[in-house]
């Protein structure tokens, strides 16, 4: 029987599950003893949906089967569709409410696999006077998560930034990719190693910059002064902080990038293979960088140059 289950789908397990209380508590035993799914929930432009796909692989994602489950209120669109590029089979079911059929399913799915949140991509815009019940939901379940993804539209949803950050204890890949936030708003951001992204990033001041622990970071929008920013480098020259950092991107208020590195001990570059690397990580091309080096002899190389948003500061280690 084990070795029928091993070749079966998520979607095959959970339809097997349903047939009987025997078979629910086979393979919910399956699951206990072989976990290998994981979730990802997904409030965006579509229907909501939550993704079920195998955890522990090596492929790239956009190589992974996955099953989808949605639910629309569009009765014309409940069926079946399989997107051959992203090798997705899409479940759509017909709900008069969406998201307490999400929660039922999942909830249904946690308890038969055995699986956890993964990726948590939210759009606060979509169904906002349900903001809260879903945050409030979805940290009953964990407060540890791989991947989040935050956007919001107006400076009425940093309430709602605040109160989903404040009830996470980690996430290794946070991305928060609001419009402005309120005047007033600050948080501090959860526990992570990997890549902090935030879009707005007027809220983070220079204690909380060098509390942060991830190592790749791009701050958008920041206000810190070329000052800060200098003290921020002498920091990790002296080794005092960000000893895992690989890069940072972050908003810089001069167009010269002098002005930042000001007194700092620095080496100019033209080196290409050094340079490109720059073109690589954040699309960017650049002639001229300065090298620093850390006082275990590490070396980064720093350049400047326009954005979008002004004028930005990146750095490679």
């Amino acid at each position: 029987m084990e070795h029928v289950l091993c070749m079966m789908n998520p979607y095959e397990l959970l339809d097997l599950s349903l047939t009987s209380m025997k078979t629910r508590r086979t393979v919910k035993r399956f699951a206990k003893l072989k976990p290998k799914f994981m979730i990802d929930f997904i409030i965006f432009l579509g229907p909501p949906s939550i993704t079920v796909k195998r955890g522990l692989v090596q492929e790239p994602s956009s190589a992974q089967e996955k099953w989808e489950f949605s639910w629309t209120t569009d009765q014309s669109k409940v069926g079946y569709e399989k997107n051959e590029f992203s090798v997705t089979h899409n479940i759509i079911r017909y709900s008069e409410n969406q998201i307490e059929d999400l929660m039922r399913w999942y909830e249904y799915i946690k308890e038969v696999l055995g699986c956890q949140f993964h990726t948590v991509f939210f759009s606060l815009y979509m169904f906002p006077n349900q903001n809260r019940l879903i945050f409030e939901w979805i940290c009953s379940h964990q407060k540890y998560f791989v991947k989040i993804t935050i956007i919001s539209k107006d400076k009425d949803q940093s309430e709602d930034v605040k109160y989903f950050l404040s009830n996470i204890k980690s996430c290794e890949h946070l991305r928060l990719l609001g419009s402005p936030y309120k005047d007033d708003f600050h948080v501090e951001i959860p526990e992570g190693r990997d890549v902090l992204t935030v879009r707005n990033a007027g809220f983070i001041n220079y204690e909380q910059l060098l509390r942060l622990k991830h190592q790749n970071i791009t701050l958008l929008k920041s206000i810190l002064t070329n000052q800060e920013i200098n003290r921020f480098l002498k920091s990790w020259i002296a080794c005092e902080s960000h000893l895992d950092l690989k890069t940072i991107q972050i908003t810089i208020q001069s167009q010269n990038i002098m002005d930042v590195i000001m007194d700092i001990s620095h080496e100019e570059t033209t080196d290409l293979d050094t340079l490109i690397k720059f073109y690589y990580r954040f699309s960017i091309n650049v002639t001229r960088g300065y090298n620093i080096y850390r006082s275990d002899e590490k070396m980064a190389t720093v350049v400047g140059t326009k954005t979008k948003d002004g004028f930005g500061l990146f750095l490679i280690c």
